[in-house]
């Protein structure tokens, strides 16, 4: 969420997306929305791998062509954010549980709700400040996103293309500016 909002204001860009056949008949996305904001001269892409499925396992690669004039003959910083299974804390969670005995009872709601600093979710005063005094720090860690940045060239006619391997389930968010 906190990356799709850096896209707010911006004007959406045209994007065509082609999967395999084979993969859209057995319900795999593999697709992407690109935007850009003249005021701030940012563009950004938001490119995904999913499938409604627990296990699903599949790698995409995934070819960007980019046609930016605003960047025509420049050098560009794109900022990646990687957003997958090492983005959260739903494992030391679930590990946690075990640890310190927090069964289903000590939730008013569902114990797979993600909210925990609601008392509607975790309502067991000692199960809430063992997660507000030892855990929650520690899960908000785990649920940073470190971005890399790479340099790329624009041609002079604005164009550039981007190869990225997206593995199942992901998100990859670029941010795009001189």
């Amino acid at each position: 969420a906190a990356c799709v909002h850096r896209m707010a204001g911006d004007r959406a860009a045209r994007t065509t997306t082609t999967c395999s056949p084979l993969k859209t008949l057995f319900g795999i996305e593999v697709d992407g929305t690109a935007s850009y904001n003249a005021q701030t001269g940012t563009a950004h892409v938001l490119l995904y791998n999913f499938r409604n499925r627990l296990r699903y396992n599949k790698r995409a690669d995934v070819t960007v062509q980019m046609h930016t004039p605003q960047f025509a003959g420049k050098t560009v910083t794109v900022t990646a954010y990687r957003i997958d299974d090492d983005c959260n804390y739903f494992d030391e969670w679930q590990k946690d549980r075990k640890t310190y005995a927090i069964g289903d009872d000590k939730f008013s709601w569902s114990p797979d709700d993600p909210w925990l600093d609601s008392q509607a979710t975790l309502a067991d005063p000692q199960a809430r400040a063992l997660y507000f005094q030892t855990l929650r720090d520690r899960y908000i860690e785990c649920a940073r996103l470190t971005p890399t940045s790479f340099v790329c060239d624009v041609d002079a006619n604005g164009d550039w293309t981007m190869r990225e391997t997206l593995a199942a389930s992901n998100v990859l968010f670029l941010e795009i500016h001189e």
